[in-house]
């Protein structure tokens, strides 16, 4: 198609999107499996309750993204237990994140406060469940009065720097399972645990390690070696876990992938079907759902992308933080980039401050419901990140050698 025809083309069909009476509920065009994943997600999230803390966070933020806040509010609210608090809290603070609204009662919060002081009292058991209570932790501090939120933050960095003293593994490039607890220990493969607390949000680490780390653990995956990874997941439920770390370092191999096993699954677990839907919908625009350190509460950003067989995608009905948009992906042969149209259909406010980009290029702007805002990024397909170099039969090796040597 003529490449000024096809724009005015995308940008009729966005205009027509905001001319018409808003529904709040995702629509997707253009790709039949997506709109299917997302047509099954929210039957199933509709027959069946949270088993878990856990599936409780995904369940809520799957109904966000297929814009039910309603529902999203009633299974916040109806569920009354303070086990693994820091999920609670991280689901709380999604919920005020995304729609403004703030639904976690003094009461409720002082329960699972003490609750997740609890938790702290513990030593580090593994490195998903400690990340996990810092991330809580953190949203927390978002929770709570403005007076106790450097307190919260205080508690949440020391805990972290702690953690990573105890698992971080240099000539690994990545965290390890469990924490090394001052002990020299042979170096520690990587398994899909150390994937999941990104996908609740959790983005703070020291320095570039979140990026080497989420870049080595997907090398290790792909690797076929024992000694860099353990395989403790079907490939059903891991393959949302390296969709999500895949897309956030842009690795278009990993994340093309990844995509293609999890919008073909038609989880009946609620649990499942909700990650997924989340993992596909974070990976195609960037939009994180999620809160605590690291996330910006004024910028939206997008890190849009288009998985192999798709060329054009309109997905209308995205919420964030009390706002409805609509964007539009097209793909372009000549050169080879990707046209973005984002249209702010409604919210509180007419405007949004926006970034859009990708790793070549950035754009910072505003987008408001009288003027939609377009840009084409170059690299419609990213090439996959280096990786540190890793021989792990050798490194392992050396390191029995040297214990050996220190007995």
């Amino acid at each position: 198609m003529h490449t000024l025809l096809s724009r005015v083309l995308l940008r009729a069909m966005v205009f027509a999107a905001a001319s018409t009476a808003l529904s709040a509920q995702l629509t997707i065009h253009g790709s039949e499996e997506l709109a299917q994943l997302a047509r099954h997600t929210k039957s199933v999230l509709r027959e069946q309750p949270a088993k878990t803390s856990a599936d409780l966070w995904h369940m809520m933020v799957a109904h966000l993204r297929l814009g039910q806040p309603h529902e999203a509010r009633a299974l916040l609210t109806q569920h009354q237990g303070s086990e693994q608090p820091e999920f609670i809290l991280a689901a709380f603070a999604t919920l005020q994140r995304t729609t403004g609204e703030s639904l976690l009662s003094s009461a409720r919060r002082r329960t699972l406060e003490r609750a997740l002081n609890e938790s702290e009292q513990q030593p580090f058991s593994c490195f998903r469940d400690a990340a996990l209570q810092i991330h809580g932790r953190y949203c927390l501090a978002q929770l709570d009065d403005d007076a106790m939120r450097s307190h919260h933050e205080g508690t949440a960095t020391t805990r972290l720097l702690a953690l990573e003293s105890e698992t971080w593994q240099p000539g690994r490039g990545h965290y390890r399972p469990t924490p090394c607890r001052g002990q020299l220990l042979v170096p520690a493969p990587a398994d899909a645990s150390l994937l999941q607390p990104l996908t609740f949000g959790m983005l703070l680490a020291s320095g570039d390690r979140m990026t080497q780390h989420l870049t080595n653990t997907l090398a290790a995956a792909r690797s076929n070696s024992k000694l860099r990874w353990q395989s403790n997941l079907s490939p059903n439920n891991t393959a949302a876990l390296l969709l999500t770390a895949a897309a956030q370092v842009s690795d278009h191999d990993a994340t093309s992938e990844a995509y293609a096993i999890v919008v073909k699954q038609r989880a009946e677990d609620p649990g499942t079907a909700a990650r997924n839907l989340n993992a596909a919908l974070q990976a195609l625009t960037g939009v994180r759902l999620a809160a605590g350190a690291g996330l910006s509460p004024r910028w939206l950003r997008l890190a849009p992308w288009l998985p192999d067989g798709v060329d054009t995608l309109e997905m209308r009905g995205i919420q964030w933080l009390a706002h409805e948009l609509t964007v539009s992906l097209q793909r372009l042969e000549a050169p080879q980039h990707l046209r973005v149209v984002v249209n702010l259909q409604h919210g509180k406010s007419q405007e949004l401050r926006l970034v859009v980009g990708n790793r070549w290029q950035q754009f910072v702007t505003k987008v408001s419901t009288k003027q939609p805002f377009e840009c084409e990024l170059p690299g419609a397909k990213l090439t996959s990140p280096k990786t540190s170099p890793a021989n792990a039969e050798a490194d392992h090796n050396a390191l029995r050698r040297f214990r050996a040597h220190c007995r």
